[in-house]
């Protein structure tokens, strides 16, 4: 689609902060929304501990392998002394 004048700047609408409507097309027409954005304590909830477990593991598994490492040696010693 052409400008008017092609030598005039083009407006800038990214920062402006006004709105631009967007359409949907559907065969089935308008779905009914009455939320908006919403998301639940529950999602977010879960998500927080999934982050939190994720975030525990390597040090979990860290511990573990000293223990055994530890445990290992110490049992080694005492059975050959």
């Amino acid at each position: 689609m052409a400008r008017d004048d092609p030598k005039a700047p083009r407006q800038d609408i990214r920062n402006d902060k006004r709105p631009i409507p967007q359409e949907h097309h559907s065969a089935r027409g308008a779905a009914p929304r009455n939320s908006g954005n919403f998301t639940r304590g529950s999602q977010l909830l879960n998500t927080q501990v999934l982050m939190w477990l994720q975030g525990i593991k390597m040090p979990v598994y860290m511990w573990l392998g000293v223990f055994v490492i530890a445990y290992t040696a110490i049992l080694s010693l005492n059975r050959t002394s």
